[in-house]
């Protein structure tokens, strides 16, 4: 099996062959909740294809998405930073795809060994910068052009024009109601920018639809390893 992750890819040799020794490659269904608030982690992930999302929960059981990590990155930050007190946010799958998983204890040790420590916490810096941007852009932007943002984000991470998405998980992860991102997904569409059926997500005209998003994709984009 290919590699596929940016992060192992770029470890030497030894080391990446160390870090898949102690992993095995799982698939990752949508919806699948890999952590959640005040939990420990159990596993890290280094996601191959697909995308998860770290989330903000609310008292009401909604959630709003604060960063997105495809085959750039990795999930499982707490085992890194080690902080005392777990993470307040869940990470959940929301395209399909896969990861190579480790054990909680197979990773912390391979840190320990210094197999990857400095690139995971720059990996983490380029997230929190990412987060800080989608606070923002939730705050100041509108529907439709937080909606093309996102989209391009994921087109990004999946390495594609085309990704599996429904419009109830689009709708949650940027924190609006059903109707609102049905009717953004009509305009887009309308446009000839995407088509969507049956959860499949096309993007036909990226540069219309780079025209269309907010100036925060344009900031993410530039800061994304990926690109």
């Amino acid at each position: 099996m290919e590699v596929g992750n940016r992060i192992l890819l770029e470890l030497s040799k030894a080391d990446r062959e160390a870090v898949l020794a102690a992993a095995e490659h799982v698939p990752i269904e949508v919806g699948t909740v890999l952590q959640e608030p005040m939990q420990p982690a159990k596993h890290a992930y280094f996601p191959t294809d697909g995308l998860g999302s770290i989330v903000a929960l609310m008292s009401d059981g909604s959630m709003v998405e604060a960063a997105s990590v495809g085959r750039d990155g990795f999930l499982g930050w707490s085992l890194v930073l080690g902080g005392p007190t777990p993470s307040s946010t869940r990470v959940i799958w929301q395209v399909p795809g896969g990861a190579h998983r480790l054990p909680a204890d197979a990773f912390r040790r391979l840190l320990n060994e210094n197999r990857f420590g400095g690139r995971l916490l720059t990996f983490i810096q380029q997230a929190a910068d990412q987060m800080t941007q989608v606070a923002a852009c939730n705050r100041r932007h509108v529907i439709l052009q937080r909606a093309a943002r996102w989209l391009l984000m994921v087109a990004d991470r999946v390495d594609g024009p085309t990704f599996m998405l429904t419009q109830e998980f689009l709708a949650t992860m940027l924190g609006v109601g059903r109707p609102k991102v049905s009717l953004a997904a009509q305009k887009l569409q309308d446009a000839g920018l995407i088509s969507y059926r049956r959860g499949r997500i096309t993007i036909h005209d990226r540069a219309g639809l780079e025209r269309l998003a907010c100036e925060c994709y344009g900031v993410l984009a530039a800061a994304y390893p990926g690109r």
